[in-house]
C-alpha cells in the first residue's frame, strides 16, 4: 500500500496532539507514554514518510512542512525518560540510513539536521553511547557526504560528524592520575611550549599531555598524545595523529574533506589519521 505525503502528515499530526483544542499548544507530556513503543512508532512514521519522498512535491512549502514535523519529532524524543537513550541512538541511526536514500537533497539535509540535534541532546544530558553507535553513524555520514551534490546536505553531514566528535570526546573519562606536560592556563605567553618529559623532534611531538589549551594541529605529527579540556583547531593542512586521545575537547575546523576525516578519527576507535595520506608512514612531516 502506498503512503503519500498527506497520509504521512496526518499521522504525525495526530501524534502531535492535533485532536486537542485548535489554539492549544501541544503538551508532549500529556500524550507520550514513556516507553519503547512510542519511539518505534515515531521511527516507522518518519522512515516511511522519508523513504516515500517520491510522493512529496518539490515546493518550498512542503519541504518546510517536513522540517516542522521533524522538529516535532525532536521535541517528542527529548521528553522520554532516561531509559530511552539506546532507542534515541537507534532513531538517529534510522534517520541517517533513510537520508542516504532520499532523492530530495533539501529533505535529506533536514533529516540529517534532526539526527544532529538529537545527538546534541544526548551529549548535553551526558548519555552513554557505545563505540558501535559512533561507527555506524560515521559510516552513514561518509556515504551521504560523498554522494551529496547539494551544499546544504554536505554542510549538514559535516555538522553531524563534528557533533559526533565532540560527543565522543565528552564521554571519555578523565584519568584519576594524569601527568600534564603542557598546561596553557599556567603559561605566560604562547610563543613556546613549556614542557616536561615531552619529546619534540622536528615536526613531531610525542608522549605528552596537553591540557586547557588552544591547539592547532596543522603541520605537526602528534604521537602518543592526550589533549585534555582543550580547544582543537584544524584547517586542512598536513597532519599525522598516532594514538592521540581527545578528552573533553571542543573542535573548530574549515569544512573540508580533511576536517571531516579528522572528526571521524576523534569519534572512532581508530589509532591513526594522516592527511594527506601517504603510501609509507613518515617519521615526521
Amino acid at each position: 500500500m502506498k503512503v503519500g505525503f498527506n497520509d504521512f502528515g496526518e499521522r504525525l499530526a495526530k501524534l502531535e496532539g492535533a485532536n486537542g483544542p485548535p489554539q492549544a499548544k501541544p503538551k508532549w507530556t500529556t500524550w507520550i507514554p514513556l516507553g519503547v513503543p512510542v519511539l518505534a512508532l515515531l521511527t516507522i512514521v518518519v522512515s516511511v514518510g522519508i523513504h516515500l519522498d517520491n510522493k512529496i512535491g518539490a515546493s518550498q512549502k512542503e519541504i518546510q512542512g517536513v522540517g516542522v514535523r521533524l522538529g516535532k519529532l525532536e521535541d517528542a524524543i527529548k521528553v522520554l525518560n532516561s531509559q530511552q537513550s539506546d532507542q534515541t541512538q537507534k532513531l538517529i541511526h534510522d534517520l541517517l540510513s533513510a537520508a542516504k536514500t532520499v532523492s530530495n537533497a533539501a529533505i535529506a539535509a533536514k533529516v540529517v539536521e534532526t539526527a544532529s540535534s538529537l545527538t546534541a541532546t544526548l551529549q548535553k544530558e551526558n548519555r552513554a553511547a557505545p563505540p558501535i553507535f559512533f561507527e555506524e553513524a560515521s559510516r552513514n555520514l561518509t556515504t551521504i557526504n560523498r554522494a551529496a551534490g547539494n551544499a546544504d546536505l554536505k554542510s549538514a553531514s559535516f555538522a553531524m560528524q563534528y557533533k559526533l566528535a565532540e560527543y565522543r570526546s565528552s564521554l571519555i573519562p578523565v584519568p584519576s592520575t594524569i601527568n600534564i606536560t603542557v598546561n596553557c592556563r599556567s603559561v605566560l605567553g604562547v610563543e613556546a611550549y613549556q614542557v616536561r618529559n615531552t619529546k619534540i623532534l622536528g615536526n613531531t611531538i610525542s608522549d605528552g599531555v596537553v591540557a586547557n589549551c588552544f591547539q592547532q594541529l596543522d603541520g605537526t605529527a602528534w604521537v602518543n598524545m592526550v589533549f585534555l579540556n582543550s580547544d582543537i583547531a584544524y584547517f586542512g593542512g598536513p597532519v599525522v595523529l598516532k594514538n592521540v586521545k581527545f578528552i573533553h575537547c571542543t573542535f573548530r575546523a574549515y569544512k573540508t574533506e580533511a576536517s571531516f576525516g579528522l572528526y571521524q578519527y576523534v569519534a572512532s576507535d581508530k589509532t591513526e589519521f594522516e592527511y594527506p595520506k601517504k603510501q609509507s608512514q613518515p617519521s615526521g612531516l
